[in-house]
This record gives structure tokens, sequence and C-alpha cells, in this order.
């Protein structure tokens, strides 16, 4: 099975020279570095053979190829290496409270592990089971390898590597302390994004974190801060490719898929809709759809009219590659056109705050026929000014199955109070007021009575609120409600100054 992939592979090289180029130099460097060895005597144990292929991400900065090693391709026992291997708990932190806590820093940096998986060492006698073919030279005879480090595309490379972080932390806590708190909280896999409130705390954090990975045998790189003197004693190869002048330049980099431009420290928006396929059919633009990566809903008043637009197509019942009819095909065309707008839009990544500022939560729950949403802001209060912040939005399609719109809003109102929960899952913030709004006061009367006098559709829900929603449930006038926005969905150029969206109604920022 090895075999025939690898013959595969020399016919694709035969075809792009660069791209076996590429391939033959990542290989060398994965020999020079010790990661891997050529083997001669015949194993002990098991063994299993790795077919490889490359994967190109355009986008990186630092390594365009990647070479992927198979471990899911099942040998003549029907198993592969990842059907008999644990895979280990999820020890990655959550993305979307990692960026919540990164926001509240005042100074921050990011920086990632350089080559983490390959640093790890895994036991003698488990490598014959990371076994592969190669040669450089299709002249030449093909040569067995077997890989020494943990392997990208085993199932258990994620909990491997995280777990020997998160012991390097343990070890050293006592040495590191600041370090080992951010290599346990402010890392998703090798990825960092720390800071801290001060210049002179920050820079701690940064030293000690650089000397508690290299005691681990770890190098961090691609640094970037918001701060110039967070990057005054790195050296230039280690600092994030074209941010070696970056405040002298507005480049953005990308931070766990989401762009920020360190210099103006704050969130971008890139579409690339020339990535979009040409075709109008349900696969082509279902595919389209998962290419708007957007985790904290901040485009949901834009990316809902993807949804729907697929659930029409889903209604129509036509098959994957069907063409879909003209007026649903003008509809596409005219997200399309208009999405590239969204690139105009900037939003500040830190949510000025200080020890004595106060810090509520505001929440809007609306719902049309189209879909219902939620949307959460943050009120700071400091003794200066109030500061509101767009935290996180989340949006649904409606039902196939017709659904009175009173339930449809209480559907926004759980769907709310959900998004609420888990944004205080971040413990690191402490709320003064936690207040959700809706313009529903059917909602808000089936909310403030007994679940037991409602409908099971009515009960089960307003159950769900009651025992888990500990703040309060306020009325707000439809025309005041920025959810209203992402229920119904709106082209990307009409986004850009929706000051509703961006910032609540007006007077939200007012004295209570």
């Amino acid at each position: 099975m090895a075999l025939k992939r690898f013959f595969s592979l020399e016919k694709r090289f035969k075809k792009n020279p660069a791209l076996k180029q590429e391939y033959v130099n990542f290989m060398r460097e994965y020999i020079k570095l010790g990661h891997m060895k050529e083997v001669n005597e015949k194993p002990k144990t098991k063994v299993y053979y790795l077919p490889n292929y490359a994967v190109i991400k355009e986008d990186s900065t630092t390594t365009t190829l990647r070479v992927v090693f198979d471990a899911s391709a099942k040998t003549t026992s029907g198993q592969s290496l990842n059907s008999i291997m644990m895979t280990g708990p999820t020890l990655q932190k959550d993305l979307f409270i990692l960026l919540l806590q990164w926001r509240m820093f005042k100074i921050v940096f990011t920086a990632d592990i350089e080559k983490m998986y390959r640093q790890i060492l895994i036991h003698h006698d488990d490598r014959d089971l990371q076994r592969i073919l190669w040669r450089n030279d299709q002249k030449k005879p093909i040569k067995e390898y077997k890989l020494n480090t943990i392997t990208y595309g085993t199932v258990s490379a994620p909990y491997l590597a995280i777990k020997t972080l998160f012991k390097l932390a343990e070890d050293e806590r006592i040495n590191y302390p600041l370090a080992s708190e951010t290599l346990n909280e402010k890392f998703y896999v090798d990825d960092c994004l720390g800071g801290a409130n001060t210049i002179k705390e920050c820079k701690q954090v940064q030293e000690e974190l650089i000397q508690l990975l290299r005691k681990g045998g770890f190098n961090l790189r691609k640094w970037a801060s918001n701060e110039p003197e967070m990057l005054t004693n790195i050296q230039i190869k280690d600092i994030e490719p074209g941010l070696e002048m970056q405040f002298n330049n507005d480049q953005a980099i990308k931070i766990l898929g989401i762009k920020w431009c360190p210099k103006l420290d704050q969130f971008e928006f890139k579409i690339n809709t020339t990535s979009f396929s040409s075709k109008y059919t349900k696969r082509a633009i279902l595919s389209d759809a998962g290419k708007l990566f957007d985790p904290f809903g901040w485009l949901s008043p834009v990316t809902i009219k993807a949804k729907i637009m697929i659930q029409k197509l889903w209604m129509l019942g036509i098959s994957w590659d069907t063409k879909i009819p003209p007026n649903l095909q003008t509809q596409w065309e005219e997200f399309k056109l208009r999405l590239p707008a969204v690139q105009k839009i900037t939003m500040k990544r830190w949510t000025p705050h200080s020890e004595n500022s106060l810090i509520e939560l505001h929440g809007f729950a609306d719902a049309s026929e189209a879909g219902y949403a939620a949307v959460v802001y943050t009120k700071v209060i400091n003794a200066e000014k109030v500061t509101i912040s767009l935290v996180a939005s989340k949006t649904k399609v409606a039902p196939i199955k017709q659904v009175l719109l009173a339930r449809l809003e209480l559907c926004a109102a759980v769907l709310l109070i959900k998004l609420i929960n888990y944004i205080q899952k971040n413990k690191k913030i402490t709320y003064s007021k936690v207040i959700a709004w809706s313009d529903s006061k059917i909602v808000l009367n089936w909310l403030r009575q007994y679940p037991n006098r409602w409908t099971t559709f009515v009960a089960n829900r307003v159950s769900y609120v009651q025992d888990t929603f500990k703040g309060q449930f306020r009325f707000v006038p439809g025309k005041d409600n920025p959810a209203d926005i992402p229920s119904r969905g709106v082209y990307g150029d009409n986004l850009i100054s929706n000051t509703l969206w961006w910032h609540g109604p007006n007077w939200l920022i007012k004295d209570e």
C-alpha cells in the first residue's frame, strides 16, 4: 500500500518538478535534523509504513510545503496505525475563550514554537511503527527510514505534544511562574497569545517564556507585538516575516485564522473571493460558504445570507452538481460581488479597561422568518469614558417547518443565554452586571412565569433560561435591537458603517 502510494507520488513529481524540489528539500531537512533515520535492520516488533503527501499552504510565512504522513491508510490487515492508537483527551484550550482573554490585555504578543512536534522524541520501541519509504532520485533504490519524533498525521500527536508542554510547565513552575501560567493557559497547540497590562510585566512574561521553552529544547519564532519595545531583544530571524520593520508598515498577520495588524492593534477581514468557484451548484456554494471563517460571528449579518441560501438549495431537493435556478444564481452572484467590501472593516482588539473599571455584559436577541440571532457587547465604565465593544454573535437559520415568530424569538433568547454562558466561562473577567435584551414582550412574559404553565416547546426553553441565567431580561424596542440585523442578513457593503451593529444602540453608552 505504501509502495503504491509512493510510486503515485513520483508520477506527480514528473509533472511538477518544482513540487519535487520542495519535497526533497523538506525530507533532506528531516534527515539533517535527525528527525528521521535510515534503517537497514529487520524490525523486532510490528511495523507500519506511513504513506506521505504534500500539503501546500500559500499564505504561510515560513514553510509553504508541509509533508503530511498518512497514519489513517489501511494495511492488508484492514487496520491503520491511527485505528489502533489511543488518541488521548483533548488538551488544547478553547479558541474562543483564548481570544476573548487576549482582547483584555493592553500589551500583547504572539509567537509560535518552531517545529513543535519534531522537537519531541518518541520511544525507540515505537519508531518502527513510523517507517516510511523514500528516495530523492527515481534511478536510485527505495530506502526505508523511521521517524524519530512525534509525527503530524498520527491521532495522538496533538495530545502528546501539548502534554509535553504541560509537563515542562509543571517541572519549571517554581523557576518560571509567569511563563508556566502562560504555557498552560495562553497556548493553542504551538501558537502563543500572551499579554499583560504593562510593558514591564509583558517583557517579564516574554523573557521567562523564552527561557522556560529552551529548557525543553523549544524555540519561539514569528514574534509580533503591538508594542515596539517587545521586539527589541528578539533576533530578526525570529520576528514574523514582513514585520521586521513592522512599525513602518500596516501589515496584518494571521493569528489562529484571524487577521491582526500589530501596528494599529486592530482586527481586519480578508475575503478571497477569487478562490470561490465559478460554478452555480449546491456543492460549489456549500464549499464557498465554508471559506468564510468567522469564529466570533463579527460578520454574522453577512454570513447568515450564505446559510439562508444553502437552506433554499436544500429545500429545492436538487442534486449536488445540478445547476441552481437563475433567480438563485443572481442572488448568489450579488452576495459574492458585495462580499469583498467587508475588507474595509476594522475592529479594535483591546477592550480598554483598568483595575477600577466596571465591566457589564449586554446581550440582544431577535428573530425573523428567515432566522434568529444573538449578539453580545461589553460595556466598560471607566472614570473618564465608557466603551462599548462587540464581543461575539451567533445565528441560526429558521427551521424549514414553519414555526410561530414568537417561538423563534424564544429560540433566539435561548441562543443568547447559551452565548452569554459561554462567554462567562472566561473566569479571568468579572462582570458587574449581565443583562439580556429582547424586543418580544411575549417571550419576556413567558420567562417571568413558571414553565409548567406553557406547552412543552415553550416550557423546555423557559426552564433552560431560568435554570442557567442569573442576570436580568429586559425589553428593547425593535429599532434599537442590533440582533435584528443578523436575524435578516445584509450584504457586505451594508455592514461597514452600521453603527448599531458595531456599537449597539446609542443609549447603551449612557448612564443607566
